[in-house]
């Protein structure tokens, strides 16, 4: 290892160490994503799904992901013809 290499990995567990000892942390340990604890989140009860509901939820997705790779292959496809359309005109 060389070019600072284990200078440059003793930073970094230099920091992180710092880092897991710095009391100002502590507030944010627990919060994930919000700055206010004062804030309730609210919980969102979900209807349990049913066997059949989750393959037909991973049927419909699975089609929805098969539509959009062909929408996009055929944009780029369209792209790119037409790209090399322009070089081939440019050039002849």
């Amino acid at each position: 290892m060389g070019f600072g290499g284990v200078a440059s990995m003793n930073t970094v567990l230099k920091n992180n160490r710092n880092l897991l000892s710095n009391s100002k942390r502590d507030k944010f340990k627990n919060s994930i994503g919000r700055s206010n604890k004062k804030e309730k989140t609210k919980l969102v009860d979900l209807p349990r799904a049913r066997r059949h509901q989750l393959r037909a939820i991973k049927a419909k997705m699975m089609s929805q992901r098969r539509i959009r790779a062909v929408k996009v292959g055929v944009v780029f496809s369209v792209v790119f013809g037409g790209l090399i359309a322009l070089f081939l005109y440019w050039v002849f």
